[in-house]
Order: structure tokens, then sequence, then C-alpha cells
């Protein structure tokens, strides 16, 4: 048989189906646990302490979970990787727990396209480590404004090589100063 629990009016607000499927708002569960609300979108609270947490299980092994206790994390349990939405900063971060970017990224990352800016207009660029830019199809090291198509260093001082090649037996090869010599 099933079971039902009704309200004053007679609505059915909890069911069991004979095969122990759980519905909510709902006589008709398609899952262990069906909610069904006539509100616009149907909530499941878990409140803890420090936050809830939902756990998901494979034959009895933990195998992900999903919580939160102020920021969201997603985090599968075979490894460390962590996805994090730092609700107080807005910013995400891969494989860390304390993203200082809007998206940060912890280990190898991979991607056909990286497109830094908007889709109308690319008018930003992309820096590594404040030494290495790419800028409007210019690239550049150590000047974040390059003129040319492939430029290196545009910095002050007495003496600044612009371009070596160097070997580790035969010591420096080729060296381009900033006189041109």
């Amino acid at each position: 048989g099933s079971l039902t629990v009704q309200d004053s009016n007679l609505i059915a607000r909890l069911y069991v189906d004979p095969s122990g499927y759980i519905g909510i708002g709902t006589t008709n569960p398609t899952g262990e646990l069906d909610i069904d609300s006539a509100e616009t979108m149907a909530d499941l609270y878990l409140d803890g302490t420090t936050g809830g947490q939902v756990i998901f299980t494979d034959d009895g092994t933990n195998e992900a979970y999903i919580w939160s206790d102020d920021d969201l994390f997603f985090r599968p349990t075979n490894n460390n990787d962590i996805i994090l939405h730092d609700t107080g900063t807005g910013n995400v971060g891969i494989g860390t727990v304390d993203p200082q970017y809007k998206l940060a990224v912890v280990g190898t990352a991979s991607t056909t396209d990286l497109l830094v800016g908007d889709d109308a207009t690319i008018t930003d660029h992309l820096a590594v480590d404040s030494t290495l830019y790419i800028r409007d199809s210019k690239i550049s090291v150590a000047t974040t404004s390059p003129t040319a198509i492939f430029e290196l260093g545009k910095t002050s001082g007495s003496h600044v090589d612009l371009f070596q090649v160097s070997s580790t037996t035969k010591g420096d090869l080729l060296t381009l100063d900033r006189s041109g010599n």
C-alpha cells in the first residue's frame, strides 16, 4: 500500500507510494524523492550549524559533495579538485578555496579558445606573470603596449639586453642590447 499525509483541506502534502518513492506536493513521485511545488521554485533547505551538504554515493561509497557554509563548494571525493563560488566576492576557484580573481585555476588548465575582452571588441590583453603580453595581435616582453608585431622590452637603465640566445655549455651565443649591438 501507500501512505498519504493530508492537510486540513484533505490535500495530499506527503505521499509514499508502494515502491518507496516519496512525493512532497505530488501523489505521483517519479524518483526516490520528488518535490513538486505550486510556487515558481521548489525549495529544499539543509540547515546545519555550519551549513548544509548533499553527498552523492555509489553503493555506499561517497563520490561527490555539494556543500555551502556561505560559499558554494563542489568536490568529488576521489581527488582534491574543488570548484568554489565565493559569494562574498563572486569569484570562482577550481582547485583552490581562496580564489583571488573572477576565475582562478590552480593546476593545469586546457582550452581550445581563450578570449580576454568581449565578443564585440577585443581590446583587453593577456598578461603572463606581468612580463609577457598579448595585445591587439601583438606580442611583447616587458612592455604593456607593444607597437610592433613582436617587441622585446622598453625598459630604463644603462644596460638592458633586449634579446639573448644562450647555451648552458658555451655561455651567451648572441646578445642584442638597447643600442642595437
